[in-house]
């Protein structure tokens, strides 16, 4: 049977129309068990423009849940796993990019059609970046671009102007504890009159209020920003990721320092606020500066405690270090470290020298304790393995 394009379709007789809707209602009966089955999944077959035939169709075992009920009668969709260049498996429900919508609608009713298009979402099968875990996510990023997504909705191009978004940002980077109107006074307005800035700033509350709903801001006299239990603001978690990867570190667990030292370091590489000069803006950007510091030496630690092709990312974070840090012994160390590993210690002995001499020039002094003992183990041929990360 031929397929019309629903533009041709529209203008079929009524007698062709009523035979393609009988089709219609046949297949669909037929195939239904696939629609509503609780777990159907389609393997990875070529396409042409996007439209997969109805022989990969019906090639389902069980693998994804499907939803049972999503609003689209006459539509039959499939996910297809992807094979990306990274990847030697598929991959189903992460990430979102390997996850692919595949709807066949009735060759008649195009109206219909494109009503039964609409998006769908179907957070038990994949997650986006447009739409995170669930519509409810509140995720502030203060470092880089400003975004504000509150209960699911994006409302940093609602913030009153400039000055609201100042006024956010202090109040998000604070909400630990109350702040004083005067506090924000001195933040927004510091050589306004008294007067003029007050009122300037009753203003600016209440839009901010509008904007963030009932209950946003807490307090007359001494405001709080009141987020949900679950909201998650990078300035804060830069700072608790940095703490779990210290912590393991310290008790020599590689592994699950990894992945915070990199949260951190991902975080921390973002200025806090870019654009935004102001007195209490400074203090945040150098804590930032110190957080990057020790997120590249965890990084680069727990890199070489794992050891085998983390070696190159300990090398990478260590070099990077010594960039950001051109006087602190930390990198030198582990890139000396990172050498001997590898079983270079001519390499581990040159960066001991680069340090001595930018020491000696720069400062005066000379390596400390820790890179001179490391530098007498290499002079006296130890085992590459006996130089520890840490």
């Amino acid at each position: 049977m031929t397929t019309r394009t629903p533009a041709r379709a529209a203008t079929a007789s009524p007698r062709r129309a009523a035979r393609s809707r009988r089709w219609w209602n046949w297949w669909a009966r037929a195939t239904s068990h696939k629609r509503h089955s609780a777990a159907a999944h389609v393997t990875a077959q070529p396409c042409v423009a996007g439209v997969r035939s109805s022989s990969a169709m019906a090639r389902m075992s069980s693998r994804v849940s499907l939803p049972t009920s999503s609003g689209w009668s006459r539509l039959t969709w499939s996910l297809a796993a992807a094979t990306s260049s990274s990847s030697s498996r598929p991959r189903t429900t992460w990430p979102h990019s390997q996850l692919i919508s595949l709807p066949m609608v009735s060759p008649v009713d195009r109206d219909e059609g494109v009503r039964m298009m609409r998006p769908v979402v179907a957070t038990n099968l994949g997650e986006t970046l447009d739409s995170p875990r669930a519509c409810g996510e509140t995720r502030i990023h203060l470092c880089g671009r400003m975004t504000v997504r509150i209960l699911g909705s994006r409302l940093e191009q609602d913030l009153p102007g400039r000055q609201g978004r100042v006024l956010f940002a202090y109040l998000a980077a604070h909400r630990q504890r109350l702040v004083a109107r005067g506090e924000l006074l001195d933040v927004l307005w510091p050589d306004e009159a008294p007067g003029a800035a007050e009122s300037g700033l009753a203003a600016l509350l209440a839009k901010l209020r509008r904007v963030l709903g009932a209950g946003a801001l807490e307090g007359k006299h001494d405001l709080r920003l009141v987020l949900p239990a679950d909201a998650w603001v990078d300035l804060e978690a830069a700072r608790e990721s940095l703490h779990r990867a210290e912590s393991a570190i310290g008790v020599r667990d590689w592994g699950r320092a990894w992945g915070p030292a990199r949260v951190t370091m991902h975080i921390a590489a973002r200025s806090f606020l870019p654009g935004c000069q102001a007195p209490w803006v400074e203090p945040v950007r150098r804590e930032l500066q110190h957080c990057l510091l020790r997120a590249h030496e965890c990084v680069a630690v727990s890199s070489l405690g794992l050891g085998g092709s983390e070696l190159a990312t300990a090398d990478r974070a260590a070099t990077r270090l010594v960039e950001l840090a051109p006087l602190r012994e930390t990198g030198y160390r582990l890139l000396m470290q990172v050498a001997a590993a590898r079983g270079d210690v001519a390499e581990a002995l040159s960066v001991y020298e680069q340090l001595r001499v930018v020491l000696r020039e720069e400062l005066g002094a000379s390596p400390g304790p820790l890179v001179q003992a490391l530098h007498r183990q290499l002079l006296r041929g130890n085992d590459p393995s006996a130089v520890s990360a840490g």
